[in-house]
């Protein structure tokens, strides 16, 4: 069928019939998606520090550490099962004119407050900035070497300037002894630090690697909870959706364990049912302390009741969420919200040729926001009956892509159909209830 013929079949277009938000629509990944009628599912990267063979595994000894640099908790939920076909969807609805998901009825998008709740993250600290270079008379490979003993292979152990994975593993012990001193555990708690950046937290389009500029705040371990880098991971993650909502990427890095965490938490729509089947690791952590609130979901997953889990299926299930806007995850009433402003230079900006900005000095005004953070925070009214402003609704969907799929427009505009069917005739045909036994 004809696109022009289809669109007036359903009389409904992929929009935004106001383009003055989301400017960006003829470089999005879901203008093709529409014109072509589909979408391959996205290639994510990540690598769990708890289930890998050749990785040393877990201590008790190491525990105490994970706790107090503030990790703990991310650790206990690294070793979730992720669904990318889940994850493929919704960041076809990533928008980086505004950092948020265009959903149906409204926004929403990935907070602190997520961050810290799912992954137990410090949220409240320093500003993890570093000008990206080693130091005065070093290279990062003398860096690595200086901090794990050992001098990496330029060709088989880095990649530029980032080191793979695995000649961090290399250098940890197969396991821990028994006799193990204060230092040889801070060792091994620090090359599973440098696995959790590289493989779940930071990730990269490549996959395996990690860029040493993060040894620069992981190499004293006592001064780990001192940085917000709860903050770091979630706006790494923004960064990795923008760029992948571009319809020439085929690849999504970042912290995609709490993009799914949050798919689960934000959208039970999309949720599976949990079962009593409990992840390998549980008993490793049996008695510790309390975890957070990702933890309720490392069980086995069903989805017998859940619409299916193919890209497609999931496409439509978005297509047709009912309400949802970002202020109403904090419990407040939706108002249209102030102008977004969007800069092309932040977002192009990347590491490549740029070793020789000063970070620290170019994103000064940033970091004083992030210093000054409780200045900022945002105030509204609180949800008691209605959950946005009565001209919230016509705004927005006349400034944002409802639909991804013609699928999902296709059974919209039945559901539609069959409604004033049944309204038109409701008054027409017999009432045939007094026959039900």
């Amino acid at each position: 069928m004809q696109t022009d013929s289809f669109n007036v079949l359903i009389d409904v277009h992929q929009g935004p019939v106001n383009p003055s938000i989301l400017h960006l629509q003829h470089t999005h990944r879901s203008l093709d998606i529409w014109r072509l009628d589909g979408g391959d599912m996205l290639k994510c990267r990540r690598k769990n520090p708890n289930n890998e063979d050749d990785l040393p595994p877990l201590d008790l000894r190491m525990v105490p550490l994970l706790q107090s640099t503030g990790f703990y908790g991310v650790a206990r939920v690294a070793s979730l099962q992720l669904d990318w076909s889940l994850i493929s969807a919704l960041v076809e609805r990533w928008r980086p004119e505004t950092h948020t998901f265009h959903l149906p009825m409204g926004e929403v998008t990935i907070t602190l407050q997520d961050v810290g709740v799912l992954l137990g993250l410090p949220v409240d600290g320093d500003a993890i900035i570093s000008d990206i270079t080693p130091g005065p008379d070093m290279s990062w490979r003398s860096y690595v070497a200086e901090l794990f003993g050992r001098d990496p292979d330029p060709k088989r152990d880095m990649n530029g300037s980032r080191v793979r994975l695995s000649f961090i593993i290399s250098c940890a012990p197969a396991r821990l002894p028994q006799d193990a001193s204060a230092d040889d555990i801070r060792f091994q708690v620090l090359c599973y630090l440098v696995h959790l950046f590289g493989g779940a937290l930071f990730t990269d389009h490549l996959g395996g690697l990690f860029h040493p500029m993060f040894l620069h705040f992981i190499r004293d371990l006592d001064k780990y909870g001192d940085y917000a880098w709860g903050a770091a991971v979630l706006a790494y993650l923004y960064r990795e959706l923008c760029k992948t909502s571009k319809k020439d990427v085929d690849k999504l890095a970042g912290c995609l364990l709490l993009l799914q965490l949050w798919e689960w938490e934000r959208l039970p729509i999309l949720a599976p049912i949990r079962t009593s089947f409990i992840l390998f690791d549980a008993r490793f952590w049996e008695g510790q302390v309390a975890a957070p609130r990702g933890l309720r979901w490392l069980h086995g997953h069903s989805y017998t009741s859940t619409g299916g889990r193919t890209l497609s299926a999931i496409r439509t299930l978005l297509d047709g969420l009912g309400p949802s806007q970002v202020a109403r995850q904090f419990g407040l009433v939706q108002t249209i919200p102030v102008d977004v402003v969007y800069s092309e230079a932040e977002h192009s900006t990347n590491l490549r040729g740029n070793d020789k900005i000063r970070w620290i000095q170019k994103h000064a005004a940033n970091t004083s926001i992030w210093a000054h953070r409780l200045d900022h925070l945002f105030v509204g009214d609180a949800i008691v009956v209605e959950s946005s402003v009565p001209e919230y609704h016509p705004w927005y969907l006349e400034r944002t892509i409802r639909f991804i799929s013609r699928v999902g427009a296709f059974n919209h505009r039945i559901d539609l159909m069959f409604r004033h069917i049944s309204e038109w005739t409701q008054d027409v045909l017999p009432d045939v209830s007094r026959y039900a036994d």
